[in-house]
């Protein structure tokens, strides 16, 4: 299995409001009216607040969520799931999750966390895509092998690579980099996990000394002398709020971001060990220890420098409210929403992409020293299936592939071989059919890019509105009682295609509404 590259990825996109407007100085009640006023589905479904439920509603993932009299339900098909449109249902608030939900999230491939108030998993139920007790058993033998060290290697190596670029790039400090490049041929030298933890804590002390020079967060004015003076500032990363140094326990807000952000991260890291059958608790490089996810904690070496471009971003573009943290009798100091949305919503999709071709490589490592036939699972990438339906030559399209010529089955028409496994005929009982002649086929295929080529100018012209899809069974409804003739005279579809939609087995494109509500009597909403 190639290695995935080992330049950094691109900083997640942050909605609009994250950064410099005028909204960032909006009060608390204002910044979650915005936050719940999206009802629309996402990739990542967070669903916060008080009294959350997510339930099956007519045969849909349902999630209602929101604060007082501020809520939102949103709705998702089986459809948009098996699309792949929504992967996460991310619970951080109070309520319930019905086990009709859970068994619909599993069915359909999209994984449930229930999140505690600083981000940690505290359940999560994700679909497990591959299991072969090989590769557990590869992975126990892997840390007492020369194969552990590599992978050890492999994973410190990227982390140290982005501590480096961001020291230089983000953080100006081209000083700070050159030492922890310098670090690396130490790295290469160690001949155990433990010498390369030394290694890779000595980039630590550069790296984290850079962001303390650096760093400093900008409060709006009518908040800045209600401001802990400690707030404004990084200092370091350990947290001085316990006897021992440990950055568990945020003391400033840029602290809480970052552990926030890693506790999204882990999210992430544990539904990638679940999808390939991995063991959480089994580290190479993290020892093992009580209740901590070491193998976890080792694939999240390859995207802390992802979650910390994030929050260098924030730090240097957005003007902060008071209320964007808040700060416990303790002295920890936590994200509360609507910025615990922003981070979400921008990172967890960022952090699967980045953490997939990752995960599958450690697992191509580690059976190297499987004992029994194991294979190289690619079920977060999907690569060995995408890699079967590409034309030889031609990567970059995504056509299936000709089967070979050999017969597939019988045509019932003939009784002759068919040889394409895209088709049920034979080819001459095909090119016999008069509907299927070369001149025939090709007034289809005109007829089709015409009509996509009318529908993408309809949409980039600022047609599809805020077409509201509820809308659409009244619109069925009301056809109910509208000639054919009619239907195709109004929207220029066919006779066949017309009764697909009267009949309700077909929903025909957005542009097509306005036309067919005129029919069935129904107002559309004002754009």
């Amino acid at each position: 299995m190639a290695e995935p590259k080992a330049t950094r990825a691109a900083r997640p996109a942050l909605s609009p409001h994250v950064l410099i407007t005028d909204e960032d100085v909006a009060d608390g009640r204002d910044a979650l009216t915005r936050t719940f006023a999206d009802d629309s589905a996402a990739d990542t479904m967070l669903v916060d607040g008080f009294g959350v439920v997510v339930r099956v509603s007519r045969s849909q993932l349902e999630c209602c969520d929101g604060v007082g009299d501020t809520r939102r339900v949103r709705q998702v098909s089986r459809g948009a799931a098996a699309a792949g449109r929504v992967r996460r249902v991310v619970v951080l608030g109070d309520g319930m999750v019905t086990t009709d939900a859970a068994a619909w999230c599993s069915a359909m491939g999209v994984a449930v966390v229930i999140a505690g108030s600083r981000g940690e998993p505290l359940m999560l139920g994700a679909p497990e895509l591959y299991s072969h007790g090989g590769l557990r058993r590869a992975q126990a033998l892997a840390p007492f092998t020369d194969t552990g060290m590599a992978v050890a290697r492999w994973l410190l190596q990227r982390r140290l690579d982005d501590q480096a670029a961001i020291a230089g790039d983000l953080l100006q400090r081209v000083d700070r980099a050159d030492a922890i490049r310098g670090l690396l041929p130490a790295l290469e030298a160690a001949l155990s996990p433990m010498e390369a933890m030394v290694v890779e804590m000595q980039a630590a002390e550069h790296y984290w000394a850079a962001w303390a020079d650096e760093l400093q967060l900008r409060f709006r004015a009518a908040d800045r002398r209600r401001v802990p003076p400690g707030w404004t500032v990084f200092g370091t990363r350990s947290s001085p709020l316990g006897e021992a140094a440990t950055n568990r326990h945020a003391a400033n807000p840029v602290a809480a971001l970052l552990n926030y952000g890693f506790r999204l991260a882990e999210i992430e890291a544990t539904i990638a060990c679940t999808a390939l059958g991995l063991d959480a608790s089994m580290g190479v490089l993290h020892a093992d220890r009580a209740n901590r996810p070491a193998f976890v904690l080792d694939l999240m070496e390859t995207v802390r420098g992802l979650v910390e471009q994030t929050v260098w971003q924030l730090a240097a573009q957005r003007v902060f409210r008071k209320a964007d943290f808040t700060e416990l009798p303790t002295g920890q100091v936590r994200v509360v929403a609507p910025l615990t949305h922003d981070l979400a919503m921008a990172l967890l999709p960022a952090l699967r992409e980045q953490l997939a071709p990752a995960a599958e490589y450690v697992a191509a490592m580690l059976i190297q020293v499987a004992v029994t036939d194991v294979r190289v699972p690619t079920a977060l990438t999907r690569e060995r299936h995408k890699s079967a339906r590409r034309v030889d030559g031609d990567p970059a399209r995504g056509r299936v592939a000709a089967a070979p010529a050999a017969q597939l089955w019988t045509c019932p028409d003939c009784g002759g071989a068919v040889t394409d496994q895209r088709r049920v005929r034979c080819d001459a009982c095909i090119e016999a059919d008069p509907r299927q002649t070369p001149a025939v086929r090709g007034r289809r295929a005109k007829a089709l890019a015409a009509r996509h080529r009318k529908q993408a100018a309809w949409v980039s012209g600022g047609g599809a509105g805020a077409f509201d899809p509820n809308v659409w069974p009244s619109i069925q409804a009301g056809l109910s009682a509208v000639k054919l003739a009619d239907i195709m005279a109004a929207t220029g579809v066919s006779k066949s295609f017309a009764s697909t939609v009267r009949s309700g087995a077909s929903r025909p494109h957005v542009s097509l509404w306005p036309a067919l509500a005129e029919l069935a009597h129904v107002c559309l909403p004002a754009n």
